[in-house]
């Protein structure tokens, strides 16, 4: 079997350890074979780092309280592995921290990265996404906001869906209500005339895909030969909205 492409799980953490706590759980027991998650913390005023440590350091931890335990446990039995580069950048890892990096990081490890302010969204991912060029050979870069959840076969079910594309796209997950799980709240949109949108709550077709014209980052895959073809997020917004390139979804 062909190898699977390398998947970077990238998550913005700010004064929610708790959610994001919550959020790792289900992305480590993702069904995916090839992934790492880079944690970006924004410069959170709590005990945020200290309790995701804790949490990471703690088999069996007993500190998560989830509206949707089926997919939180078994909680994890083992000591999950945190590298934190909270004093380093992208930018100026010397070659022998990124190979002596490399060699020590395994499959599912979690990467910590600290901004020394609240930079917002855009930049912290970008961040996040030129960590994760410097550490690993990412063919895929799936955004997740730290208040969510993700099924096992999440990101197996957009890797596999993708790679039947010869066109790159953004793909967004269908995204439910935590509170209400068996209702979909959002599956991206349509732009409409002087700047109005439509949000889909329902698929459009009997199919995994459809097409949509805008998309949120809530939870997006997005493929490495976009972001060489058109570049990062743009920086001037503190908080984005998606618009795919080309009208696809």
């Amino acid at each position: 079997m062909p190898e699977k492409p390398h998947v970077s799980v990238i998550i913005l953490n700010w004064n929610g350890w708790k959610d994001t706590i919550e959020c790792l759980e289900t992305v480590l027991k993702s069904d995916y074979p090839v992934f790492n998650v880079i944690l970006i913390d924004n410069n959170s005023q709590d005990e945020s780092i200290k309790e995701i440590k804790k949490w990471a350091n703690t088999p069996r931890y007993d500190g998560i309280k989830s509206k949707l335990p089926n997919l939180i446990n078994p909680i994890h039995t083992n000591f999950i592995r945190i590298h934190d580069f909270s004093n380093k950048t992208a930018i100026n890892f010397s070659e022998a921290s990124i190979s002596l990096s490399k060699n020590n990081i395994n499959n599912k490890d979690i990467i910590l990265l600290k901004n020394d302010e609240n930079v917002g969204f855009s930049i912290a991912i970008n961040r996040g996404i030129k960590t994760s060029l410097t550490l690993f050979v990412s063919k895929y870069f799936y955004l997740l906001n730290n208040d969510t959840v993700i099924e096992k076969n999440a990101i197996s079910q957009i890797i596999n869906n993708l790679q039947n594309y010869v066109k790159p796209i953004l793909v967004t997950s269908a995204i439910y209500d935590y509170y209400h799980s068996n209702n979909i709240e959002n599956l991206g949109g349509k732009l409409r005339f002087y700047g109005k949108k439509t949000y889909y709550t329902k698929p459009k077709y009997d199919s995994s895909f459809h097409e949509i014209s805008f998309i949120t980052g809530c939870a997006l895959m997005i493929p490495h030969s976009i972001i060489k073809k058109y570049g990062y997020l743009s920086e001037k917004f503190f908080v984005v909205t998606l618009k795919p390139i080309d009208n696809q979804g």
